[in-house]
Order: structure tokens, then C-alpha cells, then sequence
């Protein structure tokens, strides 16, 4: 308890020196060590409680109406903990080296880090109570931490835009959470969880119902699963690529975080909760890897990857409440462990790829993939890092993407007395899981190969030069922490033993027997994989040493062409076209095109792009609106006191009836 709290001040004075002192270096470096020092007191308090110790927990008086706010530290909030801040930690020392321009400039970059402070105080707040105010404390905390992060460069309208839309939704997202909270504390007087959760189980019915979809929409637009991701790509793009890092891998896992939560307050959830939250998540990662296919801006193609990942790991928890349902142990234990793994695994993987495409945009200005190319040689670190995180992100062995799916997918082909069409659906979830993986390795595949490989398409590609030291160092240790999560996967599934065995509490079973035979496969698995790509590099190697072959120099075929540019390598529209024309109901593909005129055309250009349907069809509908309420207004006098005087009667009665409803009042 004494760790938390300290941490807390600690986080605070850091911001405050960081507004408070002179030059730009020294800011930074006072919110970097006392962000590394809270890492540390918090780590201290969280390890031990992970790893089955004592739950932290404490209490103090407050005035009406706020009552006894009870901090609470579990084996769930400790998972969350354990890594959300260090990874933090990592982001601000990325932005040491990618804000580096401005550290010699007026610019006042205290109030950056000072924001970063503010984002680590807001997880120990949200992952360490048990009072419902301050959980919507801390999680107001990080939505209007992470809007001033993401329009740091205000002076771009596109930027402003993002913003404005991601703040927007996360806030519609709070009215959702505050209305199921206060129907909640109506019925139990107290802004306790534990409270709310006692009034959950022992109340099914429409009510408790109502909460579980104002929550999960809620959930929904905090962690961007489709249909409200349309914030997402936007924010991602507008961002610097450490913000970006964060919200993606670390801020937005609130959203999920909140939803175990709250599964585990209900205790026992109704079947159909269980299938509508597979449903929502397999919805949610099949059109997110469809979106994700078809970009061309680095940065959204990662963004849209988010909603795909977070619909993956949705399907585990929601495979975890079927099992809570039905009473199976191995579905609970499986489900839960593995939709928590893919959290972490997401959020080490993802940050990686997001520091990558950062460095690529220092070195180059541009993350439009049809401008890039034939970076593998300028960028040969930063290259490394992102294919490591590619093969991580598409499920590939041995790395850390593939024990986290392998184990939902484990849990979709339990064996277990279920109904034909139970077990049907739960076969259908995992060949949608399949085809999701599949599309996000051809994904990947397009991005490095069109990045990476082949020759720069623009002439100011060749000036690009690797990252700083301090933009490597994260990427190095998240590509650690891939590779070691993959290779020794017993590490994550330890981690995510304790809050899995909260929600087993509910049977009265232990998780470790079922999670200790799950990490001997994954580990046989990944070590046969390990084995195979070292044989393989060392056959390569051996044959490069053994028989060397005479490269002899010569003009490539140019198919006719005299004159072979970069401009004719394979660009990346013309990699996923074919594939999404078999989804043009789904994906929004526009064109723009100029043709050639003349015999020597100079302006010439076709322009392929894929757009969210969602956004645009939100969009029209708002405009709709708009206009219909112009034209209203246009029918009415304007100088008719009748007019006035009826609206403000039809508003009185309108309040004065929505009183009397609420307050139980009959009429």
C-alpha cells in the first residue's frame, strides 16, 4: 500500500518538475527518473501479488458522497500493472530521440513528459481500486491525457481533427460507463465494486442485462473494437509514434482490463453473454485484418491491426465465459489465459512495430508506403526490429503472437459435453480466428516487402539514416521480450495464472494443472520451431561458406523497357487488390485516377485507397441530420412568441416527467 501511494506522489512531483523547471532536457529527464522510480515502487508491490502473494489493499474516510474509497490491488490489477508502466517508462525514453528537434527550441516540452507522468498515474489508479469515482478518475485521467498527447502538433489541422474525434468518442464512451455505474449504485447505495458485483450476481434479469451492454459498449469504444474503432486509425496516424505505441499496447488495454473486471464481478454470466461477446470480438477481428490489408499509411495499417487484435483476445474472453456458464474448468481456465496472454503479447509486439514505423518516418517524412522502399538497407536495425515484431503479430512460431493464439485456439477445440451447435459455433469462431491470422501475415508480408525490400521509390528516400540510440533501445527490448515470450512460454502463462485463477474461484478448480500442460506443449512447439529455423540458417550459412556462387553482373530484363525506373516495382495496391475484390461489399475502395495524354504524358497518376465504410457512412448520417434540422428550421417563424412559448412548454413537461420516472413517483 505504502509503494502505491508513493508511487503516486512520486509520478506527480515528476510532472510538476517538468512544468516547473528550465530547459527542455532537464524536463524530460526529471519526468523519465521519477517515472523510472515509480516503475520500481510499483513493480515492488505488484510482482509478489502476481505471483499468488497477499492482495494489497487499504482504505480511508472520505466526505459524502464519495464514502470510503478502498484501494485494492489484485492479481489482475497486478498482471496490468507489471507491464503497463515499465512499457511507459520505454515510451518516454523513445520520445527522448523522436522529439529531438524540439529540445533546443521554445517549444515547452514539459508538458509532453509531464503528460506521460499523468498516463502511468492513471493505470495504478484504474488497476488499483475498488470505488467506482476513482476507477472514472483515473480513467478520465488517461482519455484526456492521451487527447493532449495525440495533437501535439496542433498546427496541422488533420491533427486537430483526430484529436477532437478520438476525444469525441472516448467521452460518449464515459456516458456509457457513468449510466450503467449509476444504475448500479441505485440499487446498492455504495460506489464499491465488490458491491455492485454482489448486486450482479444475485440479480439476473433486464436490469443486469442493460449493464452488461451499456459496459460493453463502453469497453468497446475505449479499446476501439468494430463497430466504434472509426477514432482509431485517425488518432494513430496523427500521433508521434511513441503516443501512438502507448495508446495501442498499453492506454486503450484499459478497455479490456475493465471488461474482466466486470465479468468476474458477475460471477456466473447468462449463455448469451458469453456468445454475444464472441460474436462482437470475431466480428471485430475479421474486419479489422480486412481493413488492415488494404492501407497505405503505415500507421493505420497498425491502427486497424488493433482492432483485430483486440478482437482476438475478445473471443478468448468470451470463450472464458462460456466456460463460467457451463461449469467446464479447461474452457474458463483456457479461454481467460489466453485472451490475457494476447493482451501482452499485443501490447509488446504492437509497441515495437509502432517505435518501428516512427523511426522509418524520421529517416524518410513520409509513412506512405507507395513513396517508400528499399529501407532494409538504410535502416537495417530498425528493419530487424519490425520484422521480428511481423512475425510475432502474424502468429508465427516461435514467437510471443503464436502462444497466446495457439492457446484460444486450444480452448475452441476443447473436448466437453456440449451441444451439436454449440460445438459448431465454437469450430466456425476458430476458422474465423484462422482465416484473421492469415490475413494479417499476408498484411505484414505486403508492408515489409513494399517498405523494406526492393528499391527507395522516391529520390529522397536515399538520404535516410538509421534511429538514435534512444528510438533503438525500446524497440531492442520489446524484440527481447517477444522473442522470450515465445520461446519460453511458460513465462507468460505464468503471469496471467493469478487472475486467471480469480475467475476459476467462481468453480472452485484450480487453472495450474491446466495452464502447467497448456505451457508444455506451446513449449515442445516452440522449441521444434526454434530448432528448425536454426537448422535452417545454419544450411544456408554452410552453403554460402561450401559453395560460394559467381555473381555475375548483368542489366535486368526490363520486359521491353529501356528505361526501368523504381517507379515499376510491385506496389502494395496491386498486392491486395485481388484479394479485396472478393470483399467490396465490406471494404470501401476509392480511385483516383488522371490518364496519360499525349506522347510524352508528364501528370499522369492512379491513386488506390481504402476507406472506412463505418466513418464515412457516420459521417453522411451527421450530415443528414444537419440538413434536415436546417430545413426544419427554416419552416418555422421566426418572430412567432407561440412558437417560443410551445417549445419551452413541451421542454418543461418533458423534465418534470423524466423527474417524477426517476424518482419512483407515479402520476
Amino acid at each position: 500500500m505504502f509503494a502505491l501511494i508513493s508511487a503516486v506522489i512520486v509520478l506527480l512531483l515528476g510532472a510538476g518538475l517538468a512544468l516547473a523547471v528550465q530547459g527542455n532536457r532537464w524536463r524530460a529527464g526529471w519526468a523519465i527518473a521519477t517515472q523510472l522510480v515509480a516503475t520500481v515502487l510499483v513493480l515492488s508491490a505488484a510482482w509478489p501479488v502476481l505471483m499468488g502473494g497477499v492482495i494489497v489493499s487499504g482504505s480511508m474516510v472520505w466526505t459524502y458522497p464519495v464514502g470510503t474509497p478502498r484501494v485494492q490491488m489484485d492479481g489482475l490489477g497486478a498482471f496490468f500493472l507489471v507491464w503497463s508502466l515499465p512499457m511507459t517508462l520505454l515510451g518516454s525514453l523513445y520520445a527522448v530521440g523522436y522529439m529531438r528537434r524540439y529540445f533546443d527550441s521554445a517549444r515547452h516540452l514539459g508538458v509532453h513528459f509531464a503528460l506521460l507522468n499523468f498516463t502511468a498515474l492513471s493505470f495504478i489508479l484504474v488497476y488499483c481500486t475498488d470505488h467506482a469515482l476513482i476507477f472514472l478518475l483515473g480513467w478520465e485521467i488517461a482519455a484526456l491525457a492521451a487527447w493532449q498527447l495525440v495533437i501535439w502538433d496542433f498546427s496541422n489541422q488533420k491533427v486537430r481533427f483526430a484529436g477532437f474525434n478520438y476525444l469525441v468518442s472516448t467521452h460518449i464512451g464515459l456516458i456509457f460507463l457513468v449510466a450503467a455505474i449509476m444504475i448500479m449504485y441505485a440499487h446498492t447505495g455504495t460506489w464499491g465494486l465488490d458491491s455492485m458485483g454482489a448486486w450482479l450476481q444475485t440479480h439476473p434479469g433486464p436490469e443486469r442485462n442493460l449493464v452488461f451492454l451499456l459496459l460493453l459498449i463502453s469497453f468497446g469504444l475505449k479499446s476501439a473494437f468494430f463497430p466504434f474503432h472509426s477514432w482509431l486509425p485517425r488518432a494513430h496516424a496523427a500521433a508521434p509514434a511513441h503516443v501512438s505505441a502507448l495508446m495501442s499496447g498499453v492506454i486503450h488495454k484499459a478497455g479490456l482490463y475493465a471488461l474482466v473486471r466486470f465479468v468476474l464481478l458477475i460471477g456466473q454470466p447468462d449463455e448469451w453473454m458469453g456468445w454475444f461477446l464472441i460474436a462482437f470480438a470475431a466480428c471485430s477481428a475479421l474486419v479489422g485484418g480486412l481493413y488492415t490489408v488494404g492501407q497505405r499509411d503505415l500507421k493505420r495499417m497498425l491502427g486497424y491491426s488493433s482492432t483485430e487484435n483486440v478482437g482476438i483476445a475478445g473471443i478468448g474472453i468470451g470463450v472464458g465465459c462460456l466456460g463460467l456458464t457451463w461449469g467446464m474448468p479447461a474452457l474458463v481456465a483456457l479461454g481467460f489465459a489466453g485472451g490475457l496472454l494476447h493482451v501482452l503479447n499485443h501490447a509488446f509486439f504492437k509497441c515495437q512495430l509502432f517505435y518501428a514505423a516512427g523511426a522509418v518516418y524520421q529517416g524518410t517524412h513520409t509513412v506512405d508506403m507507395e513513396k517508400l522502399g528499399g529501407l532494409a538497407r538504410l535502416l537495417p536495425w530498425t528493419t530487424l526490429f519490425f520484422l521480428v515484431g511481423g512475425v510475432a503479430i502474424s502468429a508465427l512460431p516461435p514467437l510471443n503472437g503464436f502462444t497466446s493464439e495457439f492457446t484460444i485456439y486450444s480452448a475452441l477445440f476443447q473436448n466437453g459435453d456440449l451441444p451439436p451447435p454449440a460445438r459448431v459455433a465454437l469450430i466456425l469462431t476458430a476458422a474465423v480466428l484462422a482465416f484473421v491470422g492469415a490475413m494479417s501475415a499476408m498484411a505484414i508480408t505486403r508492408t515489409f516487402g513494399v517498405v523494406f525490400l526492393g528499391a527507395p521509390r522516391d529520390a529522397a528516400i536515399d538520404q535516410a539514416a538509421e534511429a538514435s540510440r534512444w528510438m533503438l533501445l525500446p524497440m531492442g527490448v520489446h524484440s527481447l521480450g517477444v522473442v522470450v515470450l515465445g520461446l519460453a512460454p511458460f513465462v507468460g502463462l505464468m503471469m496471467v495464472a493469478e487472475p486467471t485463477s480469480l475467475a476459476m474461484q467462481t468453480l472452485g478448480v484450480s487453472a495450474t494443472p491446466l495452464l502447467a500442460d497448456m505451457a508444455d506443449q506451446l513449449g515442445m512447439v516452440s522449441t521444434v520451431s526454434a530448432c528448425l529455423l536454426i537448422g535452417f540458417g545454419a544450411l544456408f550459412q554452410l552453403r554460402r561458406w561450401w559453395m560460394p556462387v559467381a555473381m555475375v553482373p548483368h542489366v535486368t530484363w526490363g520486359c521491353g523497357y529501356t528505361a526501368v525506373s523504381p517507379r515499376m516495382q510491385y506496389t502494395g495496391a496491386a498486392f491486395w487488390l485481388d484479394f479485396g475484390y472478393w470483399f467490396r461489399s465490406i471494404l470501401l475502395i476509392l480511385r483516383r485516377r488522371k490518364a496519360p495524354v499525349g506522347y510524352f504524358p508528364t501528370d499522369s497518376y492512379a491513386i488506390t485507397d481504402c476507406v472506412d465504410a463505418v466513418e464515412r457512412r457516420m459521417y453522411a448520417v451527421i450530415g443528414h441530420g444537419d440538413e434536415s434540422a436546417e430545413n426544419i428550421s427554416r419552416k418555422l417563424p421566426e418572430d412567432d412568441t407561440r412558437v417560443t412559448f410551445a417549445a419551452g412548454l413541451i421542454a418543461v413537461v418533458l423534465i418534470v416527467g423524466l423527474a417524477l420516472l426517476t424518482s419512483g413517483v407515479r402520476p
